[in-house]
């Protein structure tokens, strides 16, 4: 087998592993970190002017926004955090979509700015919950924590 292909296997079996056995706190944070990486990439593209380019990038954050609005609706009519959590991405992805109809780098750099303050705190939260960035915490813990994740 070719060596970059074993490599490949590896960093997949890798990152397969880490999400299987994460928390919900410490998925939401993978989720965060991915967009972030995402607009990071927009925002350079952008930088150089390499508008189509940076739709890739952003289309891909899009998607991730989708998805946590997707889980966090699970439940939200009885959950106001859950609606709030639907609320800030809803705004997060139109900002993208702004961003990327109107080649606005501003946009772009707005959403970077809020996913840096929900990065800190899930980051946070999973630190107060015993759960580093490669670990995960116990169900025993999530549950004296008081901490509900319907997403």
């Amino acid at each position: 087998m070719h060596n970059g292909m074993l490599e490949r296997l590896t960093c997949d079996e890798y990152w397969t592993t880490q999400v299987l056995t994460a928390t919900p706190q410490k998925l939401q944070l993978m989720l965060i970190d991915a967009a972030l990486r995402h607009c990071r990439r927009a925002a350079d593209d952008y930088a150089h002017g390499e508008f189509i380019a940076g739709g890739e990038p952003l289309l891909k954050a899009q998607e991730i926004f989708t998805e946590i609005m997707s889980a966090a609706r699970q439940g939200a009519d009885q959950n106001p955090l859950g609606r709030r959590i639907v609320g800030l991405y809803n705004f997060l992805f139109r900002q993208l979509v702004i961003a990327h109809v109107q080649h606005d780098a501003e946009k772009i750099a707005t959403v970077m700015d809020i996913l840096e303050i929900e990065r800190e705190t899930w980051q946070q939260l999973c630190e107060k919950l015993g759960t580093d960035t490669m670990g995960t915490a116990t169900t025993d813990q999530l549950a004296s924590s008081g901490y509900s994740f319907q997403a």
